[in-house]
């Protein structure tokens, strides 16, 4: 809920000129409502709207240019001659100096290692570079809560990304997932992977 609302409210201004507290409270108060059946771990929402506040008080909206947010992309992966699938996703900001921003947060800033291997952002720069015809200048997790910039290595995201590759393979040409730990370390995709108990 607060991730959703900050991105909201940050998007709303660059992009319509809203206030971003109101932005952030309506968004925040509506994921409330909508989860008014479901019990809620974690912050009530007079806290999550005191840390939303927080980070829209200390947020730099002079730190960027964004020409997008929310960049949807539907692209044949790995590419358009030989696609296997396609991979679906939303690039949070993309600047006018070429620079692809996903922000976050997390209570922890991640770590640059982690930051370098992440998928996510390999993907985003897969994605930009099928988009645009040319690799980002920059991409880079912006740690909300912190307000630090961590920029992922460019050479890492192209390992990554032969990893992705080859999971995707994976999991489309057997019905038995590889019974391989290391496969699963994140574990953020075990509740939606078919294939993940029959490891």
């Amino acid at each position: 809920i607060l991730g959703t609302a900050c991105h909201e409210a940050i998007e709303g201004l660059y992009m319509r000129g809203e206030f971003p507290y109101d932005t952030f409270d309506e968004v925040s108060a509506a994921k409330f409502k909508a989860f008014a059946e479901t019990p809620v771990i974690g912050y009530s929402p007079q806290q999550v709207r005191e840390k939303g506040h927080a980070i829209l008080d200390k947020f730099d909206y002079d730190l960027f240019v964004p020409t997008e947010m929310e960049k949807e992309f539907l692209l044949p992966f790995p590419n358009k001659d030989n696609p296997v699938c396609l991979l679906h996703g939303y690039i949070d900001m993309v600047t006018d100096d070429n620079r692809v921003i996903d922000f976050k947060t997390n209570s922890k800033a991640p770590t640059q290692k982690a930051v370098n291997a992440s998928p996510q952002l390999a993907i985003y720069n897969w994605a930009f570079n099928q988009m645009y015809g040319y690799y980002p200048f920059q991409v880079a997790i912006y740690h909300l809560p912190t307000m630090r910039l961590i920029v992922a290595d460019r050479y890492d995201m192209e390992v990554t990304m032969l990893e992705v590759e080859d999971l995707i393979k994976n999991i489309l040409n057997t019905t038995e997932y590889p019974a391989k730990e290391d496969l699963h370390k994140c574990k953020t995709c075990v509740p939606f992977c078919p294939f993940y108990h029959k490891a």
